[in-house]
């Protein structure tokens, strides 16, 4: 079976889907995207043929989308793909508009933000310009042959929206067998509190520095605060973050870069304490590789899926006062012990699983 991605090959999570499907024999795997993608070095992904990168799809330069539409086309026929696969709904899922021309079965794969936020912002607005995008957008979602989200709350944004799919929930999971393998080695010797989000501010670390802020002296002295992501290239923000977190009196604060894989996985394994705001998520990793690791951990007022994340200690609102206390009472509450939350990861959250039952989908829709 052919596979064709629109994908964004700088993702990590986008990385790691198409090169578990391209490290399958029964499947050849190509992948295109978009102009502003096109400086990823192709290395860096295995079995995956790379196509030249095209521009955005645009409404008020629809001769420029009509000249994507058409290569697209010309991609399908020449490598016989069997399926499209859309990573990221917006603006990717726009170039569904052409699927009458591709006649081939397309699957949607939506990660979270791109349906909680960016694609909903366009129906809040009633410009000629944003019906138009409405529109395009509810005839393009609609046109999938099937769309994968990674929570539920992605499926409910999505059927509000007037989007009437065959929806599968499949989640991006986390690499259990590279988990099950770490060592019991310790990066840091002092306590600590670990924040794993990157630099970027739908992370929302100044919420997060406003909590820490309120901690009592004793929790501050006990306990080292880990940041990571300092050589992120959302310098100003980075700038910003550095300065806020050194305003602290009395915390003692590491701000690491980013780490690879296998040193992140160590610090879950010793954390005390996980903590994560982000404005927006879907079904994070990161939370759930915390939970594999038994690391407690704290999340957001968001909606996440109970069925993963039902028992994990989350805030009620955006205060930054509820957080510091949460973070005290979890710290007393574990005092070197840990929950038991392994197991929902390895029946809920297994990548192997998760994109098996992709797999299954491919062969579904491809037989429609």
């Amino acid at each position: 079976m052919n596979i064709l991605f629109f994908a964004n090959p700088k993702s990590v999570h986008d990385r790691k889907w198409m090169q578990f499907i391209a490290n399958n024999p029964a499947y050849k795997c190509f992948l295109i995207s978009r102009k502003i993608h096109e400086d990823f070095d192709s290395k860096k992904l295995e079995n995956i043929e790379f196509i030249k990168p095209i521009q955005d799809f645009s409404i008020l330069r629809f001769w420029r989308s009509l000249v994507g539409i058409i290569s697209i086309y010309q991609i399908i026929k020449r490598n016989k793909i069997d399926i499209f696969h859309i990573i990221y709904a917006e603006p990717n899922a726009l170039w569904a508009i052409g699927i009458r021309l591709y006649k081939i079965p397309m699957i949607l794969t939506t990660r979270g933000t791109d349906v909680l936020k960016a694609i909903p912002g366009h129906f809040k607005r009633r410009s000629l310009l944003q019906l138009i995008i409405q529109k395009l957008y509810k005839e393009s979602l609609n046109s999938f042959s099937a769309i994968t989200c990674t929570s539920q709350r992605q499926v409910q944004s999505l059927l509000d929206l007037g989007i009437e799919s065959k929806y599968h929930i499949v989640r991006t999971g986390v690499n259990v067998e590279s988990m099950m393998k770490v060592k019991d080695r310790k990066l840091i010797e002092k306590p600590y509190i670990l924040f794993p989000r990157l630099m970027k501010p739908i992370y929302n670390h100044e919420f997060s520095i406003e909590a820490l802020s309120l901690l009592t002296k004793s929790i501050k002295e006990m306990y080292q605060v880990i940041f990571l992501d300092k050589d992120s290239k959302e310098v100003s923000y980075v700038h910003k973050i550095d300065k806020m977190i050194k305003a602290v009196e009395g915390l003692d604060f590491l701000f690491l870069n980013r780490i690879n894989e296998d040193e992140l996985h160590d610090l879950y394994k010793n954390a005390s304490l996980c903590v994560m705001n982000p404005v927006s998520d879907g079904s994070p990793v990161s939370a759930m590789e915390a939970m594999f690791f038994n690391c407690p951990l704290i999340l957001g007022p968001l909606d996440y899926d109970s069925d993963i994340f039902g028992s994990i200690t989350k805030l009620e609102s955006w205060e930054p006062l509820e957080l510091a206390g949460l973070i005290e009472e979890s710290l007393e509450k574990s005092n070197g012990s840990k929950p038991n939350t392994k197991k929902i990861i390895l029946e809920k959250g297994n990548r192997s699983i998760e994109m098996e039952r992709l797999c299954n989908i491919y062969h579904h829709i491809s037989r429609l």
